[in-house]
């Protein structure tokens, strides 16, 4: 595998030319035993970590084992779990893996009781198929899996080998019916290459809620945008019957879908917790050690963030005594809200795989699910998102804007680095935030194109009725407070009040798409930063620099003017900070982060750091930190 592999449906698709690294070893467990082929039968019901870890260690050339993509309980009690690659072979008495039998794109374990056995698979190293590749050569990777009635229907992926990690080709949903788990149908779905629905699922009120996860367009970035579609159960395979969520209501029009969350999954497990519904996820990438949980009253969001609910080591720990992995990364975590363990934990699981198949030979047992025991914190009571606090009188000193810090989420509410709030909850999508130059107001801009003034700044116009090309990602305020810009994410522009026209890319195809701008200090000009670090100058505002030919790993998401107009800084997700022209390089955000870091706001001797959980990261000569209480994530600064 390469570093830069990409995040495919619900987890890492790997191909069938990298089956040498798909190789785990059969560990003798007491209490699992080999009752028939493809079967694998405890002595009694599994009701810890370790039970569960038994079954994955008894594998061998008939019981193949996969990557754990979804799981779902059966209406008569059993469990059904979808794997990804599985692969089938004995092991040798060192633990090291025999000669593979056969391979896979999928398959799935049904466990009854304390027996966990394969679907379809009747002979050893026979390929236990859930849907089987076809004639052209393609294929299927599992995704969600949930019950409808009396079906299971399961989300599936069809890919064909081009670039050595998978192309893909379509989606589809296979129904089971139930109980006798018989195949009836393969069913096409509405599919778009870089946004498949379906790698989480739940069921509720009629309606299949399916979800989607689109990686940002950004080189080695890999966190991703979280969208949803919803169709009324009974027309699942019917296209023109799915909807998408915008943000505010359903749309026909999958082109006009925006995202629930952003920048903020690498896979989308999904399942009813509590009176709503939870979603387990790694948040910046699937590399990384941080697992998040979120959780909305509805399927559709809004999300509130639970906080890192555990931690997986990165690389993880060899069971081998001795044996230290060196290329060995994990991926999908999914918590099992039920069944409840013996110690009142909740049995949550995620995968492993390498980049180094000479890893996965020294110890069998590297590739596949890991098991273990986590505790979530209690869902909330509340049905909605708490509601907006009301703006209290203005502070006795009020900071001029270029002292102030103001932050906003995604529902438009705003609050100050000193403490103000504004009242808000204008929009569902708000994408940044402006200020007036005594700070006691500003705009928020809206993805739609709406602007939001609050406090005593005036409202000149917005793009609100307007169908855009593309969504707004940032506003800037003119220097007299009597007008601003906003910025398109193809780099179309946008002025109301005294703000002019100076020029645009919005005719201009572009490498990567922009994500922020900012005003010269006359007014007279401006910059847009694209996600690779592209620096574009219009009017008065002068280029000195940028990252666009050696772009940074991860995305720029900031973008700040030093005082003045000579120069400017850039922050990426991941906290760096790029300094050009007269703006001097203090430092970035602390590592490890905690949070993706949205912003960068220019401050005496310095600047200001952002990041989604309101931490505050004051870079200048004399460092420090603050934090701004949120219930949301932010999304902007400004």
């Amino acid at each position: 595998m390469h570093p830069a592999k990409r995040v495919i449906f619900t987890g890492l698709l790997t191909s069938i030319s990298l089956v040498a690294a798909l190789v785990v070893a059969l560990i003798a467990v007491p209490h699992a035993s080999a009752t028939a082929a493809g079967q694998r039968c405890l002595t009694h019901l599994p009701t810890s970590v370790a039970d569960y870890g038994s079954v994955t260690d008894s594998r061998d050339a008939s019981f193949g084992i996969g990557d754990v993509t979804s799981s779902v309980l059966l209406p008569d009690g059993r469990r059904f779990f979808a794997l990804g690659d599985t692969a089938y072979y004995d092991v040798a008495a060192d633990g090291s893996r025999g000669q593979i039998k056969a391979f896979g794109n999928n398959s799935a374990w049904v466990q009854s009781g304390n027996c966990f056995t394969l679907l379809n698979g009747t002979n050893p190293g026979t390929k236990s198929w859930v849907v089987p590749p076809q004639k052209d050569g393609s294929f299927y990777w599992p995704g969600a899996s949930v019950v409808v009635g009396s079906h299971l229907e399961v989300f599936m992926q069809r890919l064909t080998l081009g670039d050595g990690f998978g192309t893909s080709l379509g989606a589809v949903v296979a129904e089971f019916n139930l109980p006798s788990l018989t195949l009836t149908r393969i069913s096409p779905i509405p599919w778009m290459p870089h946004r498949v629905y379906g790698s989480g699922a739940v069921y509720d009120g009629g309606y299949v809620y399916a979800y989607a996860s689109q990686p940002r367009t950004c080189t080695y970035c890999f966190s991703s945008d979280l969208y949803v579609a919803r169709v009324p159960a009974s027309q699942l395979t019917v296209a023109s019957a799915w909807r998408f969520s915008s943000g505010t209501n359903w749309v026909a029009d999958r082109n006009a879908a925006w995202p629930v969350l952003v920048n903020a999954v690498s896979s989308t497990d999904v399942q009813p917790y509590g009176t709503g519904f939870l979603l387990i996820t790694k948040p910046l990438s699937v590399f990384g050690a941080g697992v998040e949980a979120w959780w909305s009253p509805s399927p559709e969001g809004p999300w509130r963030d639970l906080g890192n609910i555990f931690t997986i080591a990165d690389p993880p720990t060899s069971p081998v005594p001795g044996n230290t992995y060196q290329s060995a990364y994990t991926y999908n975590p999914i918590v099992y809200a039920n069944p409840t363990l013996g110690d009142g934990t909740l049995l949550a699981s995620f995968n492993v795989n390498t980049f180094d198949s000479g890893e996965a030979r020294t110890d069998g047992r590297l590739w596949g699910p890991r098991f273990l025991s986590v505790t979530l914190p209690p869902p909330p009571t509340e049905s909605l998102p708490p509601p907006p606090s009301v703006q209290p009188p203005p502070p006795p000193s009020v900071p001029t804007a270029s002292n102030a810090t103001f932050v906003v989420d995604r529902f438009g509410r705003v609050r100050t680095g000193s403490g103000t709030v504004f009242e808000g909850g204008y929009t569902t999508h708000a994408v940044g935030v402006a200020a007036t130059m005594n700070a006691r107001g500003g705009w928020v801009a809206a993805a739609d194109g709406g602007v939001f003034a609050f406090g005593d700044a005036r409202f000149y116009g917005s793009m609100g009725a307007v169908r855009l090309n593309q969504p707004i990602v940032g506003i800037a305020a003119t220097p007299t407070g009597h007008g601003y810009w906003m910025v398109a994410r193809d780099g179309g522009i946008f002025s109301f009040g005294d703000a002019r026209f100076a020029g645009s890319t919005g005719a201009i195809r572009l490498n990567q798409p922009i994500v922020a701008m900012a005003a010269s200090s006359s007014g007279g000009g401006y910059w847009f930063v694209a996600s690779d670090g592209g620096i574009f100058s219009f009017g008065d505002a002068q280029f000195f620099g940028s990252t666009g030919g050696s772009p940074p790993r991860f995305a720029v998401t900031g973008m700040a003017a030093k005082p003045g107009g000579r120069g400017y800084w850039l922050v990426t997700v991941a906290g760096q900070v790029f300094s050009f022209g007269g703006a001097k390089d203090e430092g970035g955000a602390p590592l490890p982060l905690a949070a993706f870091c949205v912003g960068i706001v220019a401050a005496p001797g310095g600047y200001r750091i952002v990041d989604t959980s309101g931490n505050v990261f004051i870079r200048s000569a004399t460092p420090a930190w603050k934090r701004i209480a949120t219930s949301e994530p932010l999304v902007s600064a400004g």
